[in-house]
């Protein structure tokens, strides 16, 4: 910086210039600070008010399970959707719903806790799709659906040259398993009587009622009950949030899984079960369910679990301190 001879006046008018020049540097300052405090208390105030706006939003909902619903005495229709592309957090996209990035998996009929699961290939025809098929209500879905069922039956006897199936779509207890993992809740699955063909060297052209069978007989039961325990894989680990589509409401249970981007994480959603619901209605899980169609499969006692169990023991075991 350059010297300068200034005299003792000058220097005064200096450092009386130095602190206007100050305070109007502090006064924009303060100015900015405000302003940017004020846009920072907005952003926040108007993040409080979406939350809150949520939170009175979940109030105004009615939590049932779908037990609860089913038991009203009306047919209801679930839809197994899977999601190629994930939906995250529990709010669901389903603007896009129609969309070939979204497969109709399965479709059940429920009725005063009793149902079925649908023999369909729904990937037999591009008309097969959500989108579609909630064009028409529960009754005409049903008809539909049985219909289209009845037909690949049928496809699948030709095949076999063992003539036409003698459909029937008898509704049966569903079952359910809740999985618990430390103690805890860790997730539900669903279990629905499917009405199947027997093996080609069980079939008997004089008895066609023997044509189909379910697969939840007793003994079937018992041996989806080890694999599920061994395998251990909750279908459905959360609840989203009800959404309005073509001017019907649906709620349901979702997999949620845990997916990290690198800033922050968020649950995803590669596969939800839904079903038409009352305005204002959500699905949830009651944790603590129990009736006879519930079973209870513990982490613990599943492959994985086993596995992690001896591991830990044998970690244990070769520690310096334990030797």
């Amino acid at each position: 910086m350059k010297k300068r001879i200034i005299s003792t006046l000058s220097i005064t008018a200096l450092l009386l210039a130095g602190c206007q020049g100050h305070d109007s540097h502090e006064d924009d300052s303060k100015d900015k600070k405000q302003t940017s405090s004020s846009k920072s208390t907005s952003s926040s105030d108007s993040k409080k008010s979406s939350e809150d706006k949520s939170k009175s939003e979940d109030k105004k909902m009615k939590e049932v399970t779908f037990e609860d619903l089913f038991k009203d005495g009306k047919g209801h229709m679930l839809y197994d959707i899977k999601a190629k592309s994930y939906h995250v957090n529990e709010s669901v996209d389903f603007d896009n719903i129609e969309d070939e990035n979204n497969s109709l998996e399965n479709m059940y009929y429920v009725k005063d806790n009793k149902g079925l699961e649908y023999n369909v290939d729904f990937n037999k025809d591009d008309s097969y799709t959500f989108k579609n098929f909630t064009k028409y209500d529960t009754d005409t879905q049903k008809s539909k659906v049985e219909k289209i069922e009845k037909r690949q039956l049928n496809d699948r006897l030709l095949n076999e040259d063992k003539g036409k199936v003698n459909y029937h779509a008898d509704l049966s207890p569903f079952y359910r398993f809740n999985y618990v993992k430390e103690g805890k809740f860790d997730g539900v699955s669903y279990l629905f009587s499917k009405h199947d063909l027997k093996k080609k060297d069980e079939f008997d052209i004089d008895e066609p009622k023997k044509w189909m069978e379910t697969h939840t007989t007793d003994k079937d039961l018992e041996q989806y009950k080890k694999d599920a325990q061994k395998n251990y894989r909750p279908s459905y680990n959360m609840a989203i949030k009800p959404f309005e589509y073509k001017g019907k409401m649906y709620a349901g249970l979702a997999e949620g899984t845990d997916l990290d981007n690198g800033v922050d994480k968020q649950q995803a959603m590669p596969e939800v079960l839904i079903t038409e619901v009352p305005k204002n209605t959500k699905i949830v899980v009651n944790k603590d369910h129990k009736d006879k169609n519930t079973t209870v499969l513990d982490y613990r006692k599943s492959d994985d679990g086993s596995r992690e169990a001896k591991e830990k023991k044998d970690k244990e075991e070769r520690d310096l301190d334990n030797i």
